[in-house]
C-alpha cells in the first residue's frame, strides 16, 4: 500500500484522500480541483463544482421516462 494525503476542500464541499505522490492544483476559487502524479499528463482526476444540484433520486425515477 501507498501512503495517503487528506485534501479537504476550503468550502466543506467534499474531501478525498489521494496518493501522497501526486499533485494537486486548485482553479477558480477551488470550483475546480485535480489531482495526479507529477510525472505523468495523462492520469488524474478533476473534480468541478456545478452552479445547480441534481436530485439523484428524481434522476433516477425520471431518466428512463425522457430516454426511454
Amino acid at each position: 500500500m501507498f501512503p495517503l494525503k487528506t485534501f479537504i476542500h476550503p468550502g466543506k464541499v467534499f474531501q478525498l484522500d489521494y496518493p501522497a505522490h501526486w499533485d494537486q492544483v486548485q482553479h477558480d476559487e477551488a470550483r475546480s480541483c485535480g489531482f495526479g502524479p507529477h510525472e505523468r499528463d495523462d492520469v488524474g482526476l478533476w473534480i468541478s463544482i456545478l452552479p445547480y444540484s441534481v436530485d439523484s433520486d428524481r434522476l433516477a425515477e425520471d431518466l428512463p421516462k425522457i430516454v426511454g
